[in-house]
């Protein structure tokens, strides 16, 4: 894995590798078009030729390796500083100009050497002195222990206390996860008591997360849920963090204690700080009399953030005030941005009003919304505007659950399998005007496409094949076939943006077809290559009146992945295959590692996985996968998995209808499942029901506006003009990650970082 760098040495395109104490010529190119030279300055610049002798051949580096301890103890930080010292082959000791490549560690003042650690981050670094045209490198380890004894100013995300007018929980939950806040210090006796090894019980376990789920950064801390034995009460609990040159223990008080989140800070710093190797979390709790634990589950990090905004219907939202029945008025499209503690309404002048069903342009700069209960009417929404700014409104279900062209330009148009879809046949009706594009080779094959998805690079569309002539292999199945034809209109090589008509599709094929009548497929969506497809497979249909595949009135479903068939050839790299882990199912998927409760109708969760979305951009060697579920989540949402009823009174309590996200390895290999245990997507509203989220990249910046990677601009670059990062034209040497490519060798790393859907991205762990 690609260790985690400064944001501002990866704009700058540095290849950075980890080094020795051995020295080389300053300014000799070491490859990847960043001259050999560290960029990483934290303390200004200085020269490299500074009084060293004409006998002197070369420089080393002392202490090397070199480790700094960090003592942390409810947020004070101990450290002591650390000088590097440089000296020629001589013995004598030289003045040198110093730089390190990870500055988020601390800070290396140029002209002494000495560095201090700031505790924010753990890990390792390379130190580079250079004098007198040498230059040399020692590794630097920094090493984090922090203590918590209660919450401190850090340890929560959003309010802590509830709202002085309703008293109710924040909107997206205690820090963004629901559950109740971190309580105070335990005292001395319990803290020694949390420090001995505890029992077992049978009814002491974890609900949530789920061991080996992979964690993007940047996302808020997890809210770990627990069992306890009848008539224990936890007053008290521990929570160890471990990896790789970080640990962390906190310690709190409470009282009946079944839930509590991981401290924000301790969780930012161990996430940031990871190198790719397990995070191990270790649980206990106490009654003041008996400990109980630990219970243990190991965790991956991802090597990045996830980019962009999650787009989601919800029902009975508190942000958009309407009736008490979400069917009757007050859905609405929500927003939220990885690392966000609640959502917004992603138009606020809708605000009231019921606006549901919605799609979004992968570029997020296009947003179409149902905005009637009654009728078949919709509204668009430029979404690069702020606030966004209305569109032409369309009628007849035009754009209602069609597939959107990348750049919102267009879309596919699904017909006639849902509430208020599309009254005619499928075809390709642009934005503005509202009208049929005249694409060739789909309408004379395709009568009814449901759900249809373009892929990010908008080359390919999949879809439902309910109805239409087909050929020779490729037939209808009246839902349960899953297909997929390539789409040209004239883009340029890394574009989207169509040329002049006539467009066409071509190369009809099977992605898959369920062999069981009864049994549907639909909501397919590209992976960033365009080389796979995830999508829906509904075994027990909804049978309320709108679509076999909506997740109401006890239907039932499971996540899938498909590899899009060569055009020619139809070979695939792997046959259709379920997303075990994603949907909650162990190696083979043959049980369940989800928790059950039968009392509330939870005892099959694995199969309450609907409406998968794919992030267009990969991010720490993944792909990530957002969905629809109505699994438990832990003990904070327990109702019945279809409760609130579409026609029923509104909940008192969190709903089980949640918004869940997944890592997906990007190269799977025919017979082993390339997904991981799913996490709960915090930030969304904790007491509505939310689903059908399309995670999309945030609207583009024109060049001089400020950014931090290359995803955010235009033009695909972001770098650093001599005041800071902004959008511009493509930098001379490597491209660092997110910034837009077209092979693999366009980017930095020296092979860390490949070309994945036109972005720079990290090297899949594989």
């Amino acid at each position: 894995m690609l260790r985690r760098r400064s944001e501002l040495l990866l704009m700058l395109g540095l290849v950075l590798t980890q080094g020795c104490s051995q020295a080389t010529p300053a300014g000799r190119s070491n490859g990847g078009g960043d001259g050999g030279n560290p960029s990483s300055d934290d303390s200004g610049a200085g020269g490299d030729d500074l009084g060293i002798s004409p006998q002197a051949t070369s420089i080393a580096i002392t202490p090397n390796p070199a480790t700094v301890n960090v003592q942390i103890q409810n947020g004070t930080v101990s450290t002591t500083a650390l000088p590097f010292v440089a000296t020629d082959n001589l013995g004598n000791v030289v003045a040198a100009s110093w730089q390190i490549d990870r500055g988020e560690l601390g800070t290396l003042v140029n002209g002494t050497g000495v560095f201090t650690a700031n505790g924010l981050n753990a890990g390792l670094a390379k130190v580079t002195a250079t004098a007198g045209g040498f230059q040399a490198t020692a590794m630097l380890t920094v090493a984090i222990k922090s203590i918590n004894l209660g919450a401190g100013p850090g340890s929560g995300t959003g309010p802590q206390t509830p709202d002085p007018t309703t008293n109710q929980p924040p909107p997206g939950g205690y820090n963004g996860v629901g559950g109740v806040p971190l309580g105070g210090a335990p005292g001395n006796t319990l803290v020694a008591k949390l420090g001995t090894i505890g029992g077992t019980s049978t009814s002491f376990g974890l609900l949530y997360p789920y061991d080996n789920t992979v964690w993007p950064r940047g996302m808020l801390a997890p809210l770990l849920q627990w069992t306890v034995p009848s008539g224990f009460n936890a007053t008290a609990i521990s929570v160890h963090l471990t990896q790789n040159n970080y640990e962390f223990f906190g310690y709190y008080s409470g009282t009946n204690l079944v839930n509590a989140p991981v401290d924000a800070a301790a969780w930012r710093a161990a996430t940031d700080s990871n190198g790719g190797d397990p995070l191990t979390v270790e649980l206990k709790i106490t009654d003041g009399t008996t400990v109980l634990g630990p219970l243990t589950q190991h965790w991956m990090v991802a090597g990045s953030r996830l980019r962009g905004t999650v787009y989601y219907n919800t029902y009975n939202s508190k942000l958009n005030p309407g009736s008490t029945n979400g069917s009757d008025g007050n859905g609405a499209v929500l927003a939220i941005q990885p690392g966000a503690s609640a959502p917004n309404l992603a138009v606020p002048a809708l605000k009231g009003t019921c606006h549901v069903c919605h799609e979004v342009s992968a570029d997020g700069s296009t947003l179409f919304a149902a905005n009637s209960i009654t009728s078949p009417t919709g509204v668009i929404y430029d979404l690069r505007q702020t606030p966004a700014a209305a569109l032409p409104s369309y009628s007849n279900g035009t754009f209602t659950y069609g597939g959107i062209y990348p750049d919102g330009s267009m879309a596919l148009l699904g017909s006639q399998e849902n509430y208020h879809s599309y009254g005619g046949s499928s075809d390709l009706f642009t934005r503005t005007p509202i009208s049929s594009s005249g694409a060739t080779d789909f309408t004379n094959l395709v009568t009814r496409a449901v759900t249809p998805s373009f892929s990010p690079d908008g080359q390919h569309v999949a879809f439902n094949f309910w109805s239409g002539s087909g050929n020779a292999t490729t037939t209808a199945t009246a839902g349960r076939t899953l297909a997929v034809m390539d789409f040209s209109c004239g883009a340029m090589m890394s574009s989207v943006t169509c040329g002049a008509t006539p467009w066409g599709f071509s190369g009809l094929r099977e992605l898959y077809t369920d062999p069981t009548n009864g049994h549907y497929v639909g909501w397919p969506s590209f992976t960033p290559d365009s080389k796979m497809v995830a999508f829906q497979r509904t075994i027990t249909a909804c049978t309320d009146g709108g679509s076999v595949l909506n997740t109401r009135s006890s239907a039932q479903a499971e996540l899938w992945l498909a590899s899009v068939p060569d055009p020619t050839t139809k070979v695939t790299a792997f046959p259709p295959t379920s997303l075990c882990a994603a949907n909650g199912f162990n190696t083979g998927c043959a049980t369940s590692y989800l928790p059950a409760n039968t009392t509330t109708n939870h005892a099959n969760d694995q199969e309450l996985n609907f409406e998968p979305n794919v992030t267009p951009i990969a991010a720490g060697g993944y792909y990530w996968i957002v969905f629809t579920s109505r699994r438990l989540y832990g003990n904070v949402a327990t109702t019945d998995p279809y409760f609130p009823y579409q026609s029923g009174p509104a909940a008192t309590s969190p709903p089980t209808k949640k918004l869940w996200v997944a890592a997906l390895d990007p190269n799977p290999k025919p017979g082993k499942d390339p997904s991981h245990p799913a996490f709960y997507l915090p930030g969304q509203e904790i007491m509505s029901g939310n689903m059908r989220a399309y995670w999309v990249n945030d609207p583009c910046h024109a060049k001089g506006v400020t950014c931090q990677s290359g995803d955010e601009c235009c033009t695909g670059f972001c770098s650093d003009d001599g005041n800071g990062l902004v959008c511009g034209d493509k930098p001379l040497g490597c491209i660092p990650e997110f910034g837009k490519c077209s092979v693999d060798t366009d980017c930095c790393g020296g092979g860390t970082l490949v070309c994945i859907g036109g972005f720079c991205s990290q090297r899949p762990l594989q």
